[in-house]
């Protein structure tokens, strides 16, 4: 007994360790995203989340490894722009992936990637599975998916390959229609004439589409990227396939890329506040492990300090990777506005990158007016099919501490993740005040085949009509799961049936028993 004592005073000691330290984890969510069809074209993918296990928030996500090449492209929501490794991403842009996968690709594409909280903590590693499968061609054309060879950006308008495809029977189709166009920022896509340009939905014949070219920008350097179905002559579009231009500089770049950082908005009576971390990369892709400060904030502005808090930073101070996690600013009380400061990435060669600028917004609260709005996550995760549902309550207090009145709508969950409703059943609206009561009974009905987190933002509102921060709302939503088990309506009537035979034997027995005790007393 005493031995099993000790052990539980131990586990509670090393939990309360745990739990009192307070250290920041994100957590990066894994998941496997719906099957595609090789011949589908580029389709939406499932969300990228993950979760903080403190109080901040999970405000982007950086892409650590992207699928093989010879499996698809992982493109952005206009679904012709490439996603880049390393690349940071926002909430809205990481709810808008798509994939494209290679027509001739089977198997399981993958990408990992890291969700990163709003202090600048990387959480851990998540990985998207896209299961990809071969589609039926039946009787719609195929079209094949082309890779040119590299392209100078100096070069100007040149040839690419001709585009193809096959009917049903496997003979050639005499016609296709582009259904994305290379992002303008690469360059432009040309008739033959080299200055016509193709524009979207345009269809072309065999001829024309035998002689396209493309014009990179100068100083473009990537892959451009654009879309195109065959058609028969049937008028039926084949599968969306991708067209690859691999585009090159003329001189090797070296020099790393500095990152552009915006904070989170900061009170000017909030203190000293931990920024975002400096970040950067160099031209493979690996993180650099140096920055060099360009200009401070302006002194009107406020203090940038080291991690101490004490230690101010000074123009052209060379930071390490850790330092530059930690730096930490004080704005001046009575300063309203945007503060900048310029940093550049250094590479293992010495070599500066571009530079980058951090942007501070700093905002005016008065002390006796500030209203804080609790971050909420729904405890169970609920299943996409399941209906209307409700959802943890909406929170918050002012600064002495007292429940505010009411609470603003600010955004509503996408769409495609599902619609939030009062407890009537009443869609509720962008902008819309909601009493306590009517935030204490949402219900939340998600989108049949959405699985992921369901997110949306409000404030608290005090009795002076002081309105706090803007928080967030997480409703993680899961696929349902398949059952086997046996109904139970099998076995209710059995029981039922029996239980109610006997119940009425034993009261008649007992009524006849307490009837005949009677008699025999009298």
């Amino acid at each position: 007994m005493k031995v099993l004592m000790k052990s539980l005073i131990l586990i509670f000691g090393v939990w309360t360790m745990g739990h009192a330290t307070g250290l920041d984890e994100v957590i990066t969510d894994s998941y496997t995203s719906p099957t595609l069809s090789n011949l589908g074209g580029t389709t939406d993918i499932v969300n990228l989340s993950g979760t903080d296990t403190t109080n901040h928030l999970v405000e982007n996500f950086i892409i650590k490894s992207l699928p093989d090449v010879d499996s698809g492209r992982l493109v952005m929501g206009d679904g012709i722009t490439p996603v880049a490794l390393y690349q940071h991403l926002t909430i809205e842009e990481v709810y808008g992936l798509c994939f494209h996968p290679l027509s001739t690709f089977v198997g399981d594409a993958v990408f990992t990637y890291v969700a990163v909280d709003n202090v600048g903590v990387e959480g851990t590693l998540g990985t998207i599975t896209i299961p990809v499968i071969g589609g039926t061609v039946s009787n719609i054309p195929r079209t094949d998916d082309k890779e040119n060879l590299e392209i100078l950006n100096s070069s100007g308008a040149l040839e690419i390959l001709d585009l193809s495809g096959t009917d049903a029977e496997g003979d050639g189709v005499n016609r296709f229609i582009i259904k994305n166009l290379p992002a303008s920022q690469s360059g432009i896509l040309y008739m033959a004439d080299g200055s016509t340009p193709v524009v979207k939905n345009q269809i072309l014949t065999d001829e024309e589409a035998d002689g396209l070219k493309f014009h990179p920008r100068e100083g473009f350097v990537g892959e451009a990227l654009f879309t195109y179905r065959a058609i028969d002559d049937n008028e039926l579009e084949g599968n969306e396939a991708i067209v690859t231009i691999p585009i090159i500089g003329t001189e090797v770049v070296t020099a790393p890329i500095t990152d552009n950082k915006k904070n989170a908005e900061i009170s000017n009576l909030s203190g000293a506040v931990t920024l975002l971390p400096l970040t950067g990369r160099d031209r493979n892709g690996d993180a650099v492990n140096s920055f060099i400060i360009k200009t401070l904030p302006n002194v009107n502005g406020g203090i940038l300090y080291l991690a101490d808090g004490t230690t101010a930073v000074v123009i052209g101070e060379t930071l390490t990777s850790e330092e530059a996690r930690a730096l930490i600013f004080n704005p001046k009380e009575n300063f309203v506005g945007d503060i900048t400061f310029d940093y550049v990435a250094v590479d293992d060669n010495g070599i500066e990158g571009n530079i980058g600028i951090v942007t501070l917004p700093i905002v005016s609260i008065a002390h006796d007016l500030v209203v804080v709005t609790d971050t909420k996550r729904n405890g169970r995760p609920m299943v996409h099919t399941r209906g209307a549902t409700d959802i943890i309550n909406l929170s918050g207090r002012d600064k002495d501490g007292v429940a505010v009145t009411s609470f603003i709508v600010t955004a509503l969950p996408f769409t495609r993740q599902g619609v939030l409703y009062l407890a009537d059943g009443t869609p509720v609206r962008v902008g819309q005040t909601l009493t306590l009561e009517e935030a204490n009974g949402l219900k939340f009905d998600p989108t049949a085949g959405f699985v992921g987190d369901a997110t949306f933002q409000y404030v608290a509102v005090d009795k002076a009509g002081n309105r706090g921060n803007v928080a967030v709302v997480s409703i993680p939503v899961i696929a349902e799961k398949a059952c086997n088990c046996k109904a139970f309506k099998e076995d209710v009537p059995v029981f039922s049936n029996l239980g109610m035979i006997l119940m009425l034997i034993f009261s008649v027995g007992l009524g006849l028993l307490l009837i005949k005790r009677e008699a025999t007393e009298l």
